[in-house]
């Protein structure tokens, strides 16, 4: 196996993690991510609050319209370290709207929690 055929799976199993379906295609030395793949992740990306990834993501997938992306090796491993660091960062967010403490926070993730839910800080 590649390094491309292995970043190939990596980046199908990040882009899993956002519900959205690819079929990323390996070429001699690059990955082929499909226009509609790349259109879906990016709309799921921008809804993230906090994913500091999130630049990143819309760097490497940005196309001309209609076309598919063309990642070289150490940018396929790029978006795949960068989509599962928006994971993350959802799935954290996610939580605090539950009302849940997910360990170390940062002063605006518990103003958010303290907005969210006034009530868990009174005693």
């Amino acid at each position: 196996m590649t390094d491309a055929t292995a970043l190939a799976a990596a980046l199908g199993r990040a882009l899993a993690l956002f519900s959205v379906h690819a079929t990323v295609t390996v070429a001699e030395d690059h990955v082929l991510v499909p226009n509609r793949t790349a259109e879906a992740i990016l709309s799921d990306i921008a809804r993230v609050d906090g994913a500091g990834s999130a630049h990143r993501v819309r760097s490497l997938l940005h196309s001309r319209r209609g076309e598919d992306v063309q990642l070289t090796v150490p940018d396929a491993a790029h978006l795949v370290l960068a989509l599962e660091d928006g994971h993350r960062q959802k799935r954290r967010n996610e939580q605090i709207d539950r009302g849940q403490i997910p360990g170390p926070m940062s002063s605006a993730e518990v103003m958010r929690l303290a907005r969210r839910h006034p009530g868990l800080f009174r005693r």
